[in-house]
């Protein structure tokens, strides 16, 4: 099978909101969880409000995901269809919410962390979220492709 052939086959959508709200939940927890032990990004370096800070990021992560997950396909819903969902548009899908992520937790962190945390670029954070998303993603998207 050629690469062509891989993008364009059936890829199944999450419709299911239960689905979608669990997706949302567990991505954020994680997203904190990671943060709050491995202390990666310059994370080592916050002394104050530690752990507060740092579910902030999780809590982003779970806002990006809802607005990906509810808002867009209720504003989009004739690029949301079951039976048109593809490899390549889940693809897409990933690397938007990446940057949505991304975008969210760089305004976070600028604001609320401006005086808590080091101060970063936008495509420092977007390298960051694609280097710790896609490992997640990855996952993600290899086990609901095999099932």
């Amino acid at each position: 099978m050629n690469i062509l052939s891989w993008l364009s086959k059936p890829y199944p959508l999450i419709n299911r909101s239960r689905d979608r709200f669990l997706i949302i939940i567990l991505f954020g927890l994680f997203t904190f969880l990671f943060l709050r032990l491995y202390r990666p990004f310059g994370a080592e370096k916050i002394d104050e409000y530690t752990t507060v800070f740092l579910s902030g990021f999780g809590l982003m992560v779970s806002v990006g995901l809802g607005i990906n997950y509810f808002l867009i396909p209720k504003l989009l819903p004739q690029l949301f269809d079951q039976d048109k969902w593809q490899v390549f548009k889940e693809i897409i899908y990933i690397s938007w919410s990446f940057l949505l992520i991304s975008f969210f937790n760089f305004v976070y962190n600028s604001t609320v962390g401006e005086e808590l945390a080091p101060q970063h670029t936008f495509i420092e954070f977007f390298e960051s979220h694609f280097l710790l998303g896609f490992s997640q993603q990855s996952s993600w998207f290899l086990w609901w492709s095999c099932t």
